[in-house]
């Protein structure tokens, strides 16, 4: 029973240590269970891009398509109707009045999580 106690503690101690050290990566993106759901998705069930957040609207692809790490999401926007643009200032979507930007970062080396912020379509300079 002794000997339980000792092997609880030391593994205990192990898993607290490396949360400690890797915190800043497993937390990077806040809670880290949508990210870990969006790995295995993409890694196991074989999909191409997977929504982890809700507010604000955040994706996930593999970093490492073929056709490009961004084209996942390009699709996906492309098919609920809104139109890609780039006018200098940087990639956007517009669609229903709004513009939406979004921002690419990587989680991982092998996952990019693509973030979507809307804009105010009065406020935005690019009305052409």
């Amino acid at each position: 029973m002794r000997k339980l106690g000792i092997i609880f503690a030391t593994l205990l101690t192990i898993i607290i240590l490396f949360l400690m050290i890797f915190s800043s990566v497993i937390f990077q993106e806040g809670n880290p269970i949508p990210v870990a759901s969006g790995v295995f998705s993409i890694t196991v069930l074989g999909q191409p891009i997977v929504q982890i957040n809700d507010k604000p609207e955040t994706y996930m692809v593999k970093a490492s398509n073929r056709n490009g790490a961004d084209a996942p999401f390009m699709d996906l926007k492309k098919q609920q109707g809104y139109v890609f643009k780039n006018r200098g200032i940087g990639p956007y979507y517009e669609g229903n009045d709004r513009y939406y930007r979004f921002e690419f970062r990587m989680v991982t080396r092998g996952y990019m999580v693509i973030e979507v912020h809307e804009m105010d379509y009065a406020s935005y300079p690019l009305h052409f």
